[in-house]
């Protein structure tokens, strides 16, 4: 099962953010915001970013600023995308986001919102049906509650015990 990835790469020479997602699922997501600029190497001046993630409400769910305390950002090592921050997303299914970024390079300011929508879990089988309170998908039949494993059998809409095999 491959991660899931909102991208935000600013271009420090013309200071537009690129903000893109990649193979986004709900739950969980890594933002990654890293920088472009001069080959071979970029080099900040005074470099500060940061990002802030709202639900369609506006209710923020997750900020950060950076540097850290006593971190401080020179250069990149290449002229390709360097990951400076890599921040685990929580959010909910069938749900809007925005999320806004910021840089600050050089007294400069550049900020970008982007939005998008988690989607739902993938559907398990096709006799399963979503629940939106839960987030889960639920079985036309309950799971037996008896102490055996079991397995979902789509042909015959019902649970065969696992045999291991």
């Amino acid at each position: 099962m491959s991660k899931s990835y909102i991208i935000a790469t600013d271009d420090i020479r013309t200071g537009t953010w690129n903000i893109r997602t990649e193979n986004l699922k709900p739950f969980q997501s890594q933002l990654l915001i890293g920088f472009t600029g001069e080959p071979p190497v970029v080099t900040f001046d005074n470099l500060s970013f940061g990002y802030e993630l709202r639900d369609s409400s506006s209710s923020t769910i997750s900020q950060g600023s950076f540097p850290r305390e006593g971190q401080n950002y020179v250069n990149t090592e290449a002229d390709e995308a360097q990951w400076i921050e890599s921040i685990n997303l929580i959010t909910i299914p069938e749900t809007d986001y925005n999320l806004h970024m910021w840089c600050v390079n050089g007294g400069n300011r550049f900020e970008k919102d982007f939005t998008f929508t988690t989607p739902r879990p993938t559907q398990p089988f096709a006799s399963w049906t979503y629940d939106s309170e839960t987030y889960k998908w639920n079985p036309p039949v309950e799971y037996p509650n008896d102490g055996e494993l079991y397995l979902w059998n789509e042909d015959t809409q019902s649970w065969d015990v696992d045999t291991g095999e």
